[in-house]
C-alpha cells in the first residue's frame, strides 16, 4: 500500500507550481519512516530554519482548510460521493496527503512518536458522583431551561421587555459604495 502523502506528492510532482518537487514514492513505508523521508527532503533544500512548530501548524491548518474548502458547500449526499469523480478525488487524495505531510513534519519537531503515540490509551476518565451529576442537572434546569420553558408557555420571548432597534418597515440601507 502507497502512502498518501508521498503519492500525491509523486503526482504534484508533474509541474504543478511550488508543489512540483516533493519526495518520491513511498510504498509500505511507517510513519517514522515517512517523516525521515520528509526531514530528508526539508533538509536537501534547505527548509529546516522554517520548520517551527509554529509555522508547521500554519501551513497544516492552511492545507485542512483547502480540504474543507473542496467539501464546502455540498450536500450530504454529494460529500459521499465525491471520491466518484476522478477530478475531485484527485483534489481530495492530494489535500489529504499534505494534511498527512504537514502532521507528520509537525510531530517529527516536537519529537511526537506517530507510531507509538496514537496507539495509548487514553487515560481513564475521572469518575462523577451521580448525585453530583444530577444536582448540576437540576441546577442547569432552574436556571436556563425552566425559564425558557415558562416563557415559552405564556407565549413571550426573552427579547418582549425591549424595544425594536427598527420599529418601521423599510428599506435597509446599503452600506456600499457605487
Amino acid at each position: 500500500m502507497r502512502s498518501g502523502a508521498v503519492d500525491a506528492a509523486e503526482r504534484a510532482g508533474q509541474g504543478q507550481g511550488p508543489q512540483a518537487e516533493r519526495p518520491a514514492g513511498a510504498g509500505g513505508l511507517t510513519a517514522e519512516e515517512l517523516q525521515k523521508r520528509l526531514a530528508r527532503f526539508a533538509a536537501a533544500r534547505e527548509w529546516g530554519q522554517y520548520h517551527t512548530p509554529k509555522n508547521l501548524a500554519a501551513a497544516l491548518s492552511v492545507e485542512a482548510a483547502e480540504l474543507l474548502e473542496i467539501f464546502q458547500w455540498l450536500t450530504p449526499e454529494q460529500a459521499a460521493a465525491v471520491m466518484d469523480d476522478p477530478e475531485s478525488a484527485f483534489r481530495v487524495r492530494d489535500e489529504v496527503a499534505d494534511v498527512l505531510a504537514y502532521t507528520l513534519q509537525l510531530c517529527e519537531v516536537l519529537g511526537i512518536d506517530c507510531d507509538d503515540d496514537w496507539r495509548k490509551a487514553w487515560p481513564p476518565r475521572d469518575r462523577v458522583d451521580p448525585g453530583v451529576k444530577r444536582r448540576e442537572d437540576v441546577q442547569w434546569v432552574r436556571r436556563h431551561l425552566g425559564p425558557w420553558v415558562i416563557r415559552r408557555l405564556r407565549g413571550r420571548s426573552s427579547g418582549d421587555a425591549l424595544d425594536p432597534k427598527r420599529p418601521e418597515l423599510g428599506i435597509f440601507p446599503s452600506t456600499s459604495r457605487p
